[in-house]
């Protein structure tokens, strides 16, 4: 007999243990829920609930301002102040009895306004410029504005907004030349100079939106001589033969043709030509050389 009550209904032997019964039951009840294996397994479920955040009120005081009676003028702003909504759209409304006199509106937002550096103008730009450069500085007053340039259409020139401005509430922008310049997209010769670009400023309500202008003084870049000595090589007087060379030296221009010559009255002796091409592309290779007999 004490060996039948060591065993469970189904004959297997008891563990001596005083928690033993509750430990197999819950064996039992959580075996569906981890053993995979067996057909009538199911999965656990968890159910949340997702609270609705209430909207936020600043500038809100417990009590407003103090007022006279008697008449008022019409739409008399008495308050201001602020509430958001991290995903709701949010309305305000006064509650009964005061909405008979009282009521809450939507605020209209001030428009930005440039305080320095537009109008503008950029230091001279040389049109041999072919890396990213800052051309100039302005400052807005709105510090949820965002600007860039609308005209000319380019990818040349762009806005950047500077991440630590002096005023945290007037935000600070730099015009610049892009990465994406090229020596043709900056040329002088191909473009109004000064180029005039207009910049748009906006704080997200287009009701708001201003303009301005800012002008990139682009200057064309002389060429650039080489080989070339203040003083020429001493030479005999008497017969010399023609189109004999004297001096060969290069000229190089980012986005021009060079054309040399002597200047009068010397172009009645000497002439300025065309030497051999030299492996710049941009450069060329001028030889000096007389061009006629001289006595």
């Amino acid at each position: 007999m004490p060996e039948e009550r060591n065993k469970d209904a189904r004959g297997r032997k008891r563990l001596c243990c005083p928690n033993c019964d509750f430990i197999a039951s819950l064996r039992r009840l959580l075996r569906p829920y981890f053993d995979y294996g067996i057909p009538n397994a199911t999965p656990v479920r968890l159910k949340g609930r997702i609270k609705d955040a209430p909207p936020v009120i600043t500038l809100l005081p417990s009590t407003g301002s103090s007022i006279n009676d008697g008449l008022q003028a019409a739409a008399a702003a008495l308050h201001t102040f602020s509430v958001t909504d991290s995903d709701d759209l949010v309305t305000s409304s006064i509650q009964a009895p005061e909405a008979t006199f009282f009521e809450v509106e939507a605020a209209t937002s001030p428009a930005p306004t440039f305080v320095t550096g537009i109008p503008g103008n950029s230091t001279d730009v040389s049109d041999d410029i072919v890396i990213a450069t800052s051309l100039g500085k302005f400052t807005t007053t709105d510090p949820d504005t965002t600007c860039s340039v609308t005209s000319p259409v380019t990818t040349v020139y762009e806005i950047r907004k500077i991440a630590s401005p002096t005023d945290p509430q007037k935000p600070e922008f730099e015009v610049w030349i892009s990465n994406a310049v090229t020596q043709a997209s900056i040329d002088f010769n191909d473009q109004a100079v000064p180029l005039p670009l207009t910049i748009k400023c906006t704080d997200g309500n287009v009701v708001n939106d201003i303009t301005g202008t800012f002008n990139v003084n682009i200057v064309d870049s002389p060429p650039v001589f080489t080989a070339l000595p203040a003083t020429g090589t001493n030479i005999f007087d008497g017969l010399k033969h023609a189109t004999e060379t004297l001096h060969t030296f290069s000229v190089i221009d980012s986005d021009d043709t060079v054309m040399c010559s002597a200047r009068s009255p010397e172009n009645d002796l000497f002439e300025v030509g065309a030497g051999v091409a030299p492996s710049n592309k941009l450069g060329k290779s001028i030889t000096i050389r007389t061009s006629f007999w001289v006595n």
